[in-house]
């Protein structure tokens, strides 16, 4: 059977240790940890859950009501450290193929970032 890797990409919020704070991801953290599969999660500290779209620059008020963890420095670009995560994540996968692909070079992410894998030897953003 293939195993499909899954890239998870979380609220800040998900990173607060705080029972109630965190019992919106806990089914993530589960899948994270108890599935048979590859998988990833990545969660920039000061994302909220709208972050990792263009929320930040078209509705502004709706990214300042659903913040990510506070007292952490915000990211000045949330939608280009989006990309980064994904274009990295998609690189790291590529280059597990060992077959001769032009691999997109590693994207820089200014958000301070929370990475967990399982099943994804040596893979870091």
């Amino acid at each position: 059977m293939r195993r499909i890797p899954v890239l998870y990409l979380a609220s800040g919020r998900a990173l607060i240790n705080n029972p109630k704070a965190q019992k919106p991801y806990q089914a993530v953290f589960d899948t994270l940890r108890g599935g048979s599969g590859p998988a990833a999660l990545a969660a920039i500290e000061s994302a909220g859950p709208l972050d990792y779209q263009d929320i930040p620059f078209t509705h502004p008020v709706m990214s300042f009501l659903l913040p990510g963890m506070k007292g952490v420095p915000k990211s000045e670009n949330p939608v280009g450290d989006t990309v980064g995560i994904i274009s990295n994540f998609t690189s790291y996968l590529l280059e597990q193929t060992g077959m001769e692909f032009t691999i997109p070079p590693h994207q820089t992410i200014f958000g301070n970032l929370y990475v967990e894998s399982k099943g994804l030897p040596a893979f870091r953003l």
